[in-house]
């Protein structure tokens, strides 16, 4: 028996399925690794904080001032990289990323820096530092296939520290362009800037 299927049919069937993927990319892209890679950076924290306090000890127990210190400014070099003070870092390494995946980046817009606050709505206590959230909307064309890929370079690899707060999937316009998306991402970036 040879089932037949209206175009309106198809149609739904193609909108159910485009909806199920985007649910599927939002569960595995998204909400899964960014609660590992928050998990991930409380161990940093919490890794930093104590070798600073090992750096503190170490002066009168024995390891070399010299090695604590170097050990301290790598860490702290790390942390630096993975929150630029600048902006156009972040807007550097978006494109780059982009770039080297041959993925083609059709509008970038950082919105206004705004001053970071946990969950409590408060700001981190850093001394000389404010950490600022830069929302970046990103439009991207790509493949189903790249898409994946970009998004799990920027969950697992990228240069700072990044949060995925939405993906808006939608079929590109072409006719020859059958296997193409236009994506739409709305990121989350943060900046540690010093203290005017």
């Amino acid at each position: 028996m040879k089932i037949v299927m209206t175009k309106r049919q198809q149609k739904i069937l193609i909108i159910a399925g485009a909806f199920i993927l985007a649910v599927v990319v939002f569960l595995v892209f998204i909400y899964i690794p960014s609660n590992r890679r928050l998990d991930d950076l409380k161990r940093q924290y919490q890794t930093i904080q104590s070798e600073m306090e090992d750096f503190k000890k170490s002066v009168g127990t024995g390891r070399p001032l010299e090695q604590s210190i170097i050990l301290f400014r790598n860490n702290l070099e790390a942390l630096n990289k993975k929150f630029p003070d600048k902006e156009e870092v972040i807007i550097k390494e978006l494109s780059a990323l982009a770039k080297n995946m041959n993925i083609e980046i059709t509008a970038m817009n950082p919105a206004a820096k705004k001053p970071f606050t946990t969950g409590d709505g408060q700001a981190p206590a850093i001394k000389g530092i404010d950490v600022k959230v830069m929302p970046i909307s990103l439009t991207i064309r790509t493949s189903y296939k790249k898409i994946g890929e970009f998004l799990k370079a920027l969950k697992e690899n990228f240069a700072v520290f990044i949060e995925i707060e939405n993906v808006t999937l939608s079929k590109s316009s072409g006719e020859k362009e059958v296997n193409v998306l236009n994506v739409r991402l709305e990121l989350n970036t943060y900046l540690m800037v010093p203290k005017a």
